[in-house]
């Protein structure tokens, strides 16, 4: 749309500037005709003046030379004053025709000018709105072919270890992870941190956590369940429920190595475990899939890519 209208109003402002050139070698010749008709008759006059003036200053004169010639020079002069003005009305005439021809292609060399930054506008505009749609179908083909890993559940055992003279209680998770996706998730990577408050366990994304690997490979369909071990979990108990939280980290690629995916989730111990039995890691009815960002509220599950 825009292209045309540029064009029509580019050929509108060529049209405009034929004319008004058409109109100044018609004004240029007209002045000329009219110049050379005054010329002529402003010569005649000038002669017909000259010798009216000669019969009647010097027809008495005893010296006729003398007085004609005086005569004859004042009506040279007048006919050169008379052509000089008449040249200089001339060139005043061609050189408003030349301001304003000169106006008209400035004002035509704008048009042009803006037409040529709004074609490159738009140029630009579709090579990004084209950019922006390779890029999204891209998109779309690795989320339709990709691995997409999930935490299906987490189980615990604790037992007392005798270390030195005293006894710490270890901590054995098994995690169970299930690739949902249309390819193989590699560089699988997991760790996990124990925190006696749900704000402690999301601290504890950004500080230390034990862990091993998952598994190299995960292919789509499979599952993999490994052990995590932390120990001295006595002060990972809250001494008020006898419970803890689990933050548990998940990370993979995806084919090829590339965009690497994490994913982060809160567990809590759903009994006490200071009382020596085994007990199972659950999500809670208010607390599943939580956000681990901590500007997010708690109850989503994050990952992050």
């Amino acid at each position: 749309m825009f292209k045309g209208l540029n064009r029509y109003i580019v050929v509108a402002f060529l049209l405009l500037e034929a004319i008004l050139f058409a109109l100044f070698l018609y004004d240029s010749g007209s002045l000329s005709g009219t110049s050379n008709e005054q010329a002529r008759h402003f010569g005649q006059h000038y002669a017909a003046q000259a010798q009216l003036q000669v019969k009647r200053t010097c027809a008495r004169s005893n010296l006729p030379a003398d007085c004609v010639l005086p005569i004859l020079q004042s009506t040279r002069e007048d006919q050169r004053a008379e052509s000089n003005l008449n040249w200089q009305r001339q060139a005043a005439r061609w050189s408003w025709w030349t301001l304003v021809i000169a106006l008209g292609q400035t004002l035509v060399g704008a048009i042009g000018l803006v037409a040529l930054f709004r074609s490159m506008r738009q140029t630009e505009l579709a090579l990004g709105a084209a950019t922006d749609a390779n890029l999204i179908a891209r998109e779309s083909l690795y989320s339709e072919n990709r691995p997409w890993l999930h935490v299906e559940a987490v189980t615990f055992e604790h037992m007392t270890s005798t270390m030195g003279q005293g006894r710490s209680m270890l901590a054995v998770f098994t995690v169970k992870v299930t690739n949902i996706g249309t390819t193989a998730a590699i560089n699988v990577s997991a760790r996990a941190g124990l925190a006696p408050r749900p704000q402690d366990a999301i601290e504890r994304f950004s500080g230390s956590m034990g862990g091993v690997g998952l598994a190299t490979v995960l292919p789509s369909g499979h599952e993999s369940a490994d052990l995590f071990e932390v120990t001295t979990i006595d002060e990972a108990i809250d001494e008020a429920s006898g419970s803890c939280w689990l933050a548990v980290e998940v990370g993979y690629s995806g084919p090829g190595g590339a965009n690497r995916h994490v994913i982060k989730e809160i567990w809590i111990v759903a009994s006490s475990i200071h009382k020596g039995t085994p007990t199972t890691l659950g999500r809670t009815a208010l607390e599943s899939n939580q956000v681990i960002v901590p500007t997010t509220k708690l109850g989503i599950t994050v990952e992050m890519t």
